[in-house]
C-alpha cells in the first residue's frame, strides 16, 4: 500500500494548509479549503485504496 502523504497532491494540500494557518487565515475564515484533484493526483493516490470498498 502507498503511504498518501507522499503523494504530490497531498503534500501541497499539506502545505496549503500549513502556509494558511501561519498567516492567520483559518481562524478568520473559517478553515475551510478545498483542493480540486487533477487526473494524475487521483492515479498516484489510487494505490491507497482497496480496489472494493469494505465496511
Amino acid at each position: 500500500m502507498t503511504d498518501i502523504l507522499k503523494t504530490p497532491a497531498l503534500e501541497g494540500f499539506i502545505r496549503m494548509c500549513e502556509d494558511g494557518w501561519l498567516q492567520g487565515w483559518h481562524e478568520r475564515n473559517g478553515g475551510n479549503l478545498t483542493y480540486r484533484m487533477r487526473d494524475e493526483d487521483v492515479e498516484a493516490a489510487r494505490p491507497a485504496f482497496a480496489e472494493v470498498p469494505s465496511d
